[in-house]
């Protein structure tokens, strides 16, 4: 070996082990300067904050979900979205009754008796017209064809029934749900409250999934406030009837942005709808709320905690007026005998 940096004597085999042992008793001495003026190695015992760089790792499934929150690609935001794609135009708002099921005055008094609590052995009948099959079977016809238009016939007045109760009973899990949120602000316990919500809604919900329904709720009465300020009347309620989402999905909105109702809001824009129509009783929640409390709750506290704002500057107390009366009556007479009439 020509060259050694160390003077050491000695043949070249004991020369390497000797860099051997100087190698493996090296002392980290700290970070070296390759920025350094002179240009020289130099050795620092204490890294500078201007030599070092930090080197950011993102997965690619982190940035993908990283984008996605970026353009409000979440579930609850989709679900949104297609709730308020869904929900029916002035246009479309016959359809989407007669999808409901409660297409006619006479539905519509029946429906609102329902959410009052009240019915009797009628209230389950047909809500659709028989239609009559005797013109479509002619004389040739076999007997077993005449039975398939019976059977026919069953399924159309079931499947009118089953539209019939399907709204009217998701609305009245808003209502009861509503009178819950009523109830906690007007000082009757938690635990007696959700008692009553587990009992009828799911009785292996906690306490956290009771309130986020009521929180939804409170939603739901919000957007319909706000609704009715933008001058949707009698539908800012309707809607909710005819477009029906679980109490899970609206407690989902509430929870994850408690304005974003403000979406539906926008995408409705500005309307001019009365607030009762000829021969229909509107769906006014507050209204139904004191009528279930008995009159023992006034009406501008319900009004306030459901998000509806002042009494006196809500357009419930104009339709209040004539109405609470009106709901009053309709809980006390008997139903129609007919509501396919």
């Amino acid at each position: 070996m020509s060259q050694r940096m160390y003077d050491f004597h000695g043949d070249d085999q004991a020369y390497i082990a000797f860099l051997e042992c100087q190698l493996a008793s090296v002392q980290w001495a700290g970070f070296v300067d390759f920025t350094a003026a002179s240009g020289e190695q130099t050795v620092q015992g204490t890294p500078s904050t201007n030599s070092i760089q930090f080197v950011q790792y993102t997965p690619e499934g982190s940035r993908a979900r990283s984008v996605k929150s970026e353009r409000g690609d979440l579930p609850w935001k989709r679900q949104l979205d297609s709730f308020i794609s869904a929900l029916p135009t002035e246009k479309t708002w016959g359809e989407a009754r007669k999808k409901a099921g409660i297409d006619t005055p006479v539905k519509n008094q029946l429906a609102v008796r329902l959410m009052l609590g009240h019915t009797n052995h009628t209230t389950f009948r047909s809500v659709r017209k028989t239609s009559t099959i005797s013109g479509a079977i002619t004389s040739q016809d076999h007997d077993l064809v005449w039975r398939g238009y019976q059977y026919a016939q069953f399924i159309d007045r079931c499947a009118g029934d089953l539209s019939f109760k399907t709204s009217v009973v998701s609305f009245q899990n808003l209502i009861f749900v509503s009178y819950c949120a009523v109830l906690m602000q007007v000082g009757v316990p938690k635990e007696k409250t959700n008692k009553m919500m587990r009992r009828y809604i799911d009785r292996n919900n906690d306490d956290s999934t009771l309130e986020g329904y009521r929180r939804g709720v409170v939603w739901i009465n919000r957007c319909i406030a706000a609704l009715l300020a933008n001058g949707w009347g009698h539908k800012s309620w309707e809607i909710f009837l005819l477009e029906k989402r679980s109490l899970a999905q609206f407690a989902r909105f509430a929870a994850y942005d408690a304005r974003s109702y403000e979406q539906l809001v926008q995408r409705l824009q500005k309307a001019n709808i009365p607030l009762q129509e000829d021969g229909w009783t509107p769906y006014c929640i507050p209204c139904i709320v004191q009528c279930l409390a008995g009159n023992n709750i006034e009406l501008w506290r319900i009004c306030h905690i459901l998000g509806y704002g002042p009494l006196q500057e809500s357009p419930v107390r104009s339709l209040a007026s004539g109405f609470i009366d009106s709901f009053k009556q309709l809980a006390g007479e008997p139903a129609e005998q007919s509501v396919g009439a």
